[in-house]
């Protein structure tokens, strides 16, 4: 694996928990949000980011290469399984959280915890594909 990959999604991972901490931030003080939610949601946050994102990022990047052919349908993969996982990172979230929770589990409970978790991943996403095409652009002046 090429070092370059680890530390952009490492990059990614950190542009967007400064975007999280803005909008926690924000939202606790409009909503009178107490502070220890406030430090709460950024002990979940930053440790999804900086380790479960890149690593679950670099998994989806592999599989999008390997069996898609076409670029487009590669981006197209990669969004699937980033999706996929942040899903899978919001059940595991729950289940260490609160898991009684997971017992009592229905279907409207799963599609939200699921759409929560694709909600997280899509903008890790579309932040490293950016970076991506930056790159590419950088590379081609050069």
């Amino acid at each position: 694996m090429d070092k370059s990959i680890m530390i952009r999604k490492l990059y990614t991972g950190l542009i967007l928990i400064g975007f999280c901490l803005l909008y926690i931030f924000i939202s606790a003080l409009l909503m009178g949000w107490d502070i220890l939610y406030f430090w709460f949601s950024i002990i979940w946050v930053a440790p999804l980011y900086l380790i479960y994102a890149p690593i679950w990022s670099i998994f989806s990047d592999i599989i999008g290469k390997k069996y898609a052919r076409l670029p487009a349908n590669q981006k197209v993969v990669s969004l699937l399984i980033h999706i996929l996982g942040g899903g899978i990172a919001s059940l595991l979230i729950v289940s260490v959280s609160k898991p009684l929770d997971i017992l009592k589990i229905d279907v409207s409970y799963l599609l939200n915890i699921l759409i929560i978790g694709g909600m997280f991943a899509f903008p890790f996403w579309i932040v490293d594909s950016m970076i991506v095409e930056n790159n590419k652009k950088k590379t081609k002046k050069t």
